[in-house]
């Protein structure tokens, strides 16, 4: 059945066995474009500063395995929406070239990503990396903004162009 569903879909399955040697399994899918509203690469400027808010530790760590040291790509990463604000509300022409990478849910804080984004005018700029890019209301009030989408769980594959 997953042979069939899996060819159905455009892609393959492969498996090559040799006795004494072990067995190879590979699975081929097709290529497919994002839905509208949700980001297919990160465009970065060289110089422009990328800057990450987000409350998990553990995703701020992925950004930066993906995207070099913070000296390579100018990294600015916050924890907390209060601490980002003050950064941002100290920042000379600098940041008005920034890439905001921004997620939604922002542990105590009493605002998200997107209510962040909308009040400062960042959309244009920012992506908002968040595990409720599935949620109606997110997809839409995002798409309202015009602010592009990335599920947490693409960080580690989406591409990167600068």
């Amino acid at each position: 059945h997953a042979v069939e569903t899996l060819k159905r879909w455009g892609g393959d399955l492969k498996i090559e066995s040799n006795v004494g040697k072990g067995t190879c399994i590979s699975m081929e899918f097709p290529f497919v474009e994002p839905p509208e509203g949700f980001a297919s690469k990160l465009f970065l400027k060289p110089d422009a500063p990328v800057v990450i808010l987000d409350d998990d530790p553990t995703m701020r760590r992925t950004w930066l395995k993906r995207l070099g040291t913070p000296q390579s790509q100018k990294l600015v990463g916050f924890q907390g929406s209060e601490e980002f604000l003050a950064w941002l509300d100290s920042q000379s022409e600098e940041s008005k070239e920034a890439i905001f990478l921004i997620d939604y849910e922002l542990g105590s804080g009493l605002r998200n990503g997107l209510e962040i984004i909308e009040a400062r005018s960042l959309a244009r700029r920012s992506v908002l990396v968040t595990n409720r890019s599935e949620d109606p209301a997110v997809q839409s009030k995002a798409r309202s903004l015009g602010v592009l989408l990335l599920p947490k769980a693409h960080v580690p594959w989406i591409r990167v162009e600068v």
